[in-house]
C-alpha cells in the first residue's frame, strides 16, 4: 500500500510504502513527515471497524496467556505428571504464539505481551526441573490426563488456525 501526501503551500511531497493494506500507521507517518513533525500529536491512527475484532482477539489471547502463565506457575510445584506439564506448556506457548502473530500492534503496546510472558516461563522452568521426578501419566484418574491432552490438542489447533494466516 502506498500513501502519498502533497502540501501545495510548502511545495513538499511525502510518499510512504508499506507491505500491509490494513496498517494505518503509514498514513499517520505520512502526515507527520509532511508537516515536519508539527502534527505528530494530532496524527493518530484511526480505528476502523475491521480492526476492532483484531484488537479484541489480541487482548483475549494476551489475557489468556497471562492467566495460563499464572496457572502454570501456581501448579508448577505440584505437577501430577509429565503429561500435565507438557499440556500446560503447549497451551501457554500456543496462547503466546497466537497473541504475537495476531495483533494489530499499531494499536496496543508490545510490552503487554512481555508482561504476560514471565509467569508462564517460570512455570515452564519449574516443570523442567521437576521432570525427572514426575511419572509419565497421572497416578490416579489417568482418563482425566488423556482428556486434558485432547483439549490441549484442540486448543493448539485453534490457535494455529488463528495465527497461521498472519505468521
Amino acid at each position: 500500500m502506498t500513501h502519498l501526501a502533497i502540501n501545495k503551500e510548502s511545495g513538499t511531497v511525502v510518499m510512504v510504502y508499506t507491505d500491509q493494506s490494513g496498517d494505518m500507521t503509514a498514513s499517520a507517518l505520512t502526515t507527520a513527515l509532511l508537516t515536519d513533525g508539527q502534527k505528530i500529536s494530532t496524527a493518530r491512527t484511526p480505528i476502523s471497524d475491521q480492526i476492532v475484532p483484531l484488537i479484541a482477539m489480541l487482548g483475549g489471547f494476551t489475557i489468556l496467556a497471562l492467566v495460563m502463565g499464572l496457572y502454570t506457575t501456581s501448579r508448577a510445584a505440584s505437577a501430577s505428571s509429565r503429561m500435565a506439564v507438557v499440556c500446560r506448556v503447549a497451551t501457554l506457548l500456543a496462547c503466546l504464539m497466537a497473541a504475537a502473530a495476531n495483533g494489530p500492534w499499531t494499536y496496543m503496546p508490545t510490552w503487554i505481551l512481555a508482561v504476560a510472558t514471565p509467569p508462564g516461563m517460570y512455570g515452564i522452568v519449574r516443570g523442567i526441573t521437576l521432570w525427572p521426578e514426575l511419572p509419565t501419566l497421572p497416578r490416579r484418574r489417568a482418563w482425566l490426563g488423556w482428556t486434558q491432552v485432547g483439549l490441549t490438542v484442540v486448543f493448539v489447533v485453534v490457535c494455529l488456525v488463528v495465527a497461521w494466516p498472519k505468521a
